[in-house]
């Protein structure tokens, strides 16, 4: 039995040889996944910045970068000014040092008194002619004499730039200006001989220097209410004067020239025109002798601290702050306004020097030229 499955074996073996051996499969490395660049505008990185969250923390960075460059242009700004500020001081010192050097000569010795002039010793006070009210609108019942008047001024602007506004002084003495008045005693000044400091318990607030006369404008003791003007000839005589007791309080008279005997005063208060329902700020022509009104300008015409008398014409100003600012042209004769010129702020100085107008104004220099 074991012989016979010993042969089965044997014969199995002849009919089927060995088969090689099957080499195991190759597997190839795969490369690692990687999470895509963000260039891809679909990104799982986009995705997350375009989120409400993600769009808040850009607006957030954003923000911080702005108020940085804020911060660091008003720190500029503010150097800048600092700057300026400390040149505008230097050039006012400059300027009060040369003053001082001009003026010397002319002032009393420190604690010693004023010069008496013939009017102050000797002469009574002028009589005030009292002025009526007036209409307080464009008025004319004379023509104001102007035996020449030359071709109507024409304002044309050569330029404009913003100034520190508390630079005056310094803008003054860069283009040779200063207004035609005396500093006041209240000031530390000395006003000439001919003018008296009081007239009729009022004390002095305005000298203005014309040509071979004076214009003294006085208030009361408190400094309100501009009231009395008094004009005096080089030898301390009394021209003329005129009392403004009986118009509004409203409506002080600030500045003053005098031409063939007529006397042009501006009158103004200072606060909005609406709050005399927009009567204020009038150039008016008075017959200085008599106090006879000639003609009153339209109002809102002059609130500048001076007026120029040209050939027979005035150059004036009016502005004030939300209100509309302008120079004007009026007719000398007849108070008419023949031209305006629009400016950027309220008027306040208005000077000539070689044929050229220099116009300060709240944070703006002027210069027009005129022909």
């Amino acid at each position: 039995m074991v012989g016979a499955w010993a042969g089965l074996v044997v014969l199995a073996c002849e009919r089927e040889p060995p088969t090689e051996a099957t080499p195991a499969p190759r597997v190839e490395a795969q490369p690692e996944e990687r999470e895509p660049a963000d260039t891809d505008a679909e990104s799982p990185r986009r995705r997350r910045a375009w989120t409400p969250w993600g769009r808040a923390a850009e607006a957030e960075e954003e923000a911080r970068r702005a108020m940085e460059e804020a911060q660091a242009e008003a720190q500029r700004e503010m150097e800048e000014l600092e700057r300026t500020l400390e040149e505008r001081q230097r050039e006012a010192e400059l300027l009060e040092r040369e003053l001082t050097e001009r003026l010397a000569p002319s002032l009393p010795a420190e604690g010693g008194p004023l010069p008496e002039g013939p009017l102050a010793a000797s002469r009574p006070e002028p009589e005030a002619r009292a002025v009526p009210i007036p209409p307080f609108a464009h008025t004319v019942r004379a023509e104001a004499p102007v035996p020449r008047q030359g071709p109507r001024p024409r304002l044309e602007q050569r330029s404009a730039k913003r100034n520190a506004i508390i630079d005056t002084d310094a803008w003054f003495f860069a283009h040779g200006l200063s207004l035609p008045t005396w500093e006041l005693p209240s000031a530390g000044g000395a006003l000439p001989p001919q003018i008296p400091e009081n007239y009729r318990g009022h004390s002095i607030v305005e000298a203005i220097r014309g040509d071979g006369h004076s214009i003294a404008i006085y208030s009361d003791r408190f400094g309100v209410g501009s009231r009395q003007v008094v004009v005096f000839d080089d030898a301390g005589d009394s021209l003329g004067a005129l009392d403004f007791s009986a118009w509004p309080h409203q409506q002080e008279v600030h500045w003053a020239g005098l031409h063939e005997g007529v006397l042009f005063v501006c009158t103004y208060h200072m606060t909005y025109a609406s709050s005399t329902g927009g009567l204020n700020a009038f150039i008016t022509a008075l017959e200085l002798r008599s106090g006879e009104l000639l003609w009153q300008s339209e109002p809102l015409v002059c609130n500048v601290q001076d007026f120029l008398l040209r050939d027979g014409w005035i150059i004036t100003g009016y502005g004030f702050t939300a209100e509309p600012d302008f120079l004007f042209v009026l007719d000398m004769k007849t108070g008419e306004v023949v031209e305006k010129q629009k400016i950027k702020s309220g008027p306040e100085v208005i000077l000539e020097k070689g044929g050229e107008l220099y116009v300060r104004t709240y944070d703006h220099d002027y210069v027009f030229g005129v022909r």
